[in-house]
């Protein structure tokens, strides 16, 4: 049986073999060695070796860049799965060539899949399959909007292992934050908390966050535009007013955010989510205009999420709001669209019929 190395047998030098090979699983000994101060091949290669035999080193492959495949979408599904059957339906779910990883996780659910796509139609027919399985009770999915981190770098594992092994309070060193004398948080955990509470960043937080980490702060938060709630696909109309309103936001940053807006327009849902509905109309009608709305109302069967009076939800629209843009549909003069602004207009009497208004 071969011996496992343990993180207490990693010296120095291995780490920054594995370093090395992380970065370029094909370099040779002969490179690697003099990368690493000149030392001897022969070093190396018996470093390399009790590597491998101790089970660190499991294979060498190659990173692949799936975008380029054009792969761009990355799912992450939670399944609940009848008692007694999950590895049966783990095993079956993972023969699926789309899907890289399968996970059983503790919590409301009982696995996890982490899967790529080239169209959200291919995502759809994955999981009408998935749901073929008498077995699997509920799923939920969750689309990524942005990679900011997907590998692990091993040498900030074993450091930390090292730290735990040293200290078990494992303290943080505060000094290594980037605004040392505020103690600002590190720029990975303002994203984090962030993506935790996307709705409830305020213009402030930006701002402060532009002056310490830069720009690249607002590429990550056009990724924050449409969230995801309780499975409910909304836009996140507090974040996109902000952003549109910054002084230092460039014009094709500007018309990234309308054409991510214009793009979510298919896949809003809502439930009973009233705030997200509205927030949708009043995004919709101030950055992509009347028009635009009225076509995508036009596309419910009924307005089930309509929040009747701004008293009712402080600055939500009523059904005034969507009347002004329904008259201004009108004096547009274009044929089809007065046939569209008149369909949105029943639908409005419709509702008010029904909610006794």
């Amino acid at each position: 049986m071969t011996e496992q190395t343990s993180i207490d047998d990693i010296s120095e030098l291995d780490i920054e073999i594995l370093k090395k090979l992380s970065i370029d699983g094909r370099i040779s000994l002969r490179q690697l060695a003099k990368d690493l101060g000149n030392k001897s091949p022969v070093t190396i290669k018996n470093h390399v070796e009790k590597l491998e035999s101790g089970g660190i080193i499991m294979n060498y492959g190659a990173n692949i860049n799936y975008e380029k495949l054009k792969y761009d979408i990355i799912a992450l599904i939670e399944l609940t799965i009848s008692k007694g059957k999950m590895l049966e339906v783990e095993l079956e779910i993972a023969k699926n060539p789309n899907i890289f990883a399968v996970y059983d996780i503790t919590g409301e659910y009982d696995a996890l899949i982490l899967a790529r796509f080239k169209t959200r139609n291919d995502l759809s027919k994955m999981i009408k399959k998935i749901h073929t399985s008498p077995y699997v009770e509920r799923t939920n999915t969750h689309i990524v909007l942005n990679v900011i981190k997907e590998q692990t770098f091993f040498k900030d594992i074993v450091e930390q292992e090292k730290m735990k092994n040293q200290d078990s309070s494992f303290p943080i060193n505060i000094s290594t934050l980037e605004d040392k004398n505020k103690m600002k948080k590190t720029k990975a955990q303002f994203y984090v908390d962030i993506a935790k509470e996307p709705f409830g960043i305020s213009e402030k937080e930006i701002h402060e966050a532009i002056k310490i980490y830069g720009k690249e702060v607002i590429d990550f938060l056009t990724g924050l535009i449409v969230v995801n709630v309780s499975g409910n696909r909304l836009l996140n109309r507090n974040l996109i007013n902000i952003l549109m309103g910054m002084d230092e936001l460039d014009e094709s940053t500007g018309q990234r955010i309308l054409t991510q807006i214009k793009d979510s327009l298919s896949f809003l849902s809502f439930g009973n989510i009233d705030e997200g509905f509205n927030d949708a109309i009043i995004t919709i009608k101030n950055f992509l205009g009347s028009e635009t709305l009225l076509r995508w109302l036009d596309k419910f069967e009924k307005f089930d999420y309509i929040t009747l009076y701004k008293s009712d939800l402080p600055d939500m629209p009523s059904i005034e709001f969507i009347r002004e843009a329904v008259s201004e549909c009108f004096k547009m003069g274009d044929s089809k669209l007065k046939k569209i602004a008149s369909s949105v207009e029943k639908k409005i009497e419709e509702f008010l019929k029904n909610y006794g208004q």
